[in-house]
């Protein structure tokens, strides 16, 4: 039986962060996928948005980390991921939505957000276009930004490989007890196990109950046009079936946009688009930015987030078994924060950010408070 220090299941939007920092800490490490190779499940299905604009302190303190090591990795390693610091803009245009973004900015600036109301003409010169009728200003984070899922999984996949970790491909995973874990191939031992195994079950073959549900999200792109914004743009108002949408243009200029379901769309089975996406969403963009009538739409895509019930990922440890899970569609901009602080814990017992904060990680925790910015 072969041994490592570290065995992650998993190679997505954590398990390949995770992979990368506990390989560059020297450990021993293994990443177990029952794919064919890394990013085939639901990261290669993510729009590249990374902020560290949430509700709940423990959500921004982690993503503050995961800023950091993205907004620096082409310095650091001279892999390019396409990072773009464009911010992240919140319009109102009704007194309600006001209301709420002005709110939560008393909660985000607590946490060391940078964040602030801005009026309608500075809205507008970060987002033209937009339609001024109405417009009441923004809430608008400064720091946040994008990337490219598939370069920067590329990205860390090489240098995992280059520090020494391990990829067992086509490899699914059985049984997790204390010290092992059993594959459909072989039995593996480990020091720890971290659980980072995306829309996968696996943390009930370690017996660790996580309700854990799916949402199911649809996306789109364009082709390229003219530069009219850097920033992501989320329109939280709820209007008909659908509460927010969000959208922002790539480096090459393309504009790609999601909307969110309300009531949540639980079809899990389904990975195929639905004929209302286009429609409802296109609707939605062109009431925000007019100018947009004659862009085409080039493709469109189905993922599916792993939702807990206030929004607020899994990350705990149970003797030698951590879990990174319930990522709520948000894996890309938590995975390097994650995995700093999951490093951390284990050299040292103690997680980089407060305590207090990582607490409201664990798979115990009291789900009476929400992630309002899912």
């Amino acid at each position: 039986m072969k041994n490592y220090d570290i065995i992650i299941v998993g190679a997505g939007s954590v398990g390949l962060p995770l992979a990368w920092k506990l390989s560059e800490s020297g450990f021993k490490t293994a990443v177990i996928e029952r794919e064919f190779s890394f990013s085939q499940g639901q990261n290669k299905a993510a729009i590249g948005g990374i902020r560290a604009t949430h509700s709940e302190g423990c959500k921004i303190a982690l993503c503050h980390a995961s800023l950091q090591v993205l907004s620096s990795w082409q310095d650091t390693y001279g892999d390019d991921i396409s990072w773009t610091q464009g911010g992240y803009l919140y319009p109102a245009y009704t007194e309600a939505t006001e209301t709420i973004l002005k709110d939560l900015l008393k909660v985000q600036t607590s946490f060391n957000l940078n964040i602030s109301w801005i009026s309608p003409d500075e809205t507008l010169e970060i987002v033209s276009g937009l339609k001024k009728e109405g417009l009441r200003g923004a809430s608008f984070a400064p720091g946040d930004g994008t990337i490219s899922s598939l370069l920067a999984a590329q990205a860390f996949y090489r240098q995992a490989v280059k520090n020494g970790t391990e990829f067992l491909f086509n490899e699914e995973a059985l049984k997790v007890s204390s010290s092992t874990v059993e594959t459909n191939k072989s039995k593996y031992g480990f020091g720890v196990c971290i659980l980072a195994s995306g829309v996968c079950d696996v943390h009930k073959l370690a017996g660790i109950s996580a309700e854990i549900f799916m949402e199911r999200h649809e996306a789109a792109i364009t082709e390229p046009v003219g530069r009219f914004t850097e920033a992501m743009v989320v329109d939280i108002e709820k209007k008909g079936d659908y509460a927010s949408c969000y959208f922002y243009q790539n480096r090459e200029g393309q504009i790609i946009f999601c909307l969110s379901p309300d009531p949540p769309d639980l079809s899990a089975s389904s990975n195929t688009n639905t004929s209302s996406f286009l429609p409802n969403i296109c609707r939605r963009m062109l009431n925000l930015i007019p100018g947009l009538v004659d862009v085409k739409v080039r493709r469109s895509w189905c993922g599916f987030y792993p939702m807990t019930k206030d929004g607020v990922p899994f990350v705990d440890r149970r003797g030698n078994i951590i879990t990174a899970l319930g990522m709520c569609g948000q894996g890309l901009m938590l995975g390097p924060g994650i995995a700093v602080n999951i490093d951390n814990m284990i050299k040292t017992g103690k997680p980089l950010i407060d305590e207090n904060l990582f607490r409201k990680l664990s798979l115990d925790r009291d789900f009476s408070s929400s992630e309002i910015l899912k």
